[in-house]
């Protein structure tokens, strides 16, 4: 089987599943979240405010949130139908099964993240002050996206390390711990699920708890963004490896 045919069977896998609904309808909540702040403090409708609380609201809970249940989700499917055990019966390379379920769930996050894009402007759009910044919207959907791919792949392994309840478990501590962390989004460590924060914070001006951030008062503004852009792939590549490494390797009974 080439990588085509492992990407088909994993799309495949999806239909008529929880997870397409959860990619189409996490994402708008949080866009009719805003919407309903809108009214709730009519002051605070201009675009900017906007951004900062849908992408902090994201970054902090959504995404990660949406990470865990997908990735769970995805090897609780197999575990079910006992499809690794067919597939295997086949002459199939075990780390391409394993990175093409990678790739798809980079594109159900990135999917996601257009949604959630799309969410804002469509029920937001009517009643926010200024002009729509597109490009800042899209620069937050590529942060959001390329930032939250260390997370993805360190919780695709935990998922097939541990069971749907551990590994939900696992990805709640990963959440929580982002929140805790002293560095906070001004801070240059590497911890996965803090990295979207810090990108996107540093972006659109909001620290972890929703305050604002000034922005301009920083120095390494650019730093601390593209630092998290590629400490996220490099910790995707690695856990990526990683996982292929055992999967491959792992008896399937």
């Amino acid at each position: 089987m080439n990588m085509t045919s492992y990407l088909g069977s994993e799309f495949i896998k999806y239909r008529r599943t929880l997870t397409l609904w959860l990619i189409a309808a996490g994402p708008l909540v949080f866009a009719v979240m805003q919407l309903a702040f809108n009214f709730i403090a009519p002051g605070f409708t201009d675009w900017s405010r906007a951004l900062m609380n849908v992408y902090n609201w994201w970054s902090v809970i959504g995404l990660p949130f949406g990470i865990i249940l997908i990735t769970a989700l995805s090897v609780s499917y197999e575990r079910k139908s006992g499809s690794p055990k067919l597939l295997q019966i086949h002459p199939v390379r075990k780390a391409g099964l394993y990175l093409s379920k990678l790739v798809v769930l980079s594109v159900q996050v990135f999917v996601a993240c257009l949604l959630l894009a799309a969410g804002l402007v469509i029920f937001c759009g009517w009643n926010l002050d200024g002009t729509l910044p597109w490009s800042t919207l899209l620069y937050a959907v590529g942060l959001s996206w390329l930032c939250a791919m260390g997370q993805l792949a360190i919780m695709l392994l935990l998922a097939h390390l541990l069971s749907f309840g551990w590994t939900v478990i696992a990805g709640l501590i990963g959440l929580f711990l982002s929140i805790m962390l002293s560095s906070g989004v001004t801070g240059m460590d590497y911890y996965p699920w803090m990295l979207p924060i810090r990108a996107l914070g540093m972006t659109l001006g909001f620290q972890t708890n929703g305050m604002s951030l000034d922005v301009q008062t920083l120095t390494n503004q650019a730093t601390l963004v593209w630092g998290s852009v590629f400490g996220s792939l490099a910790e995707c590549a690695i856990f990526a490896g990683l996982g292929a490494f055992i999967f491959s390797r792992k008896e399937v009974g």
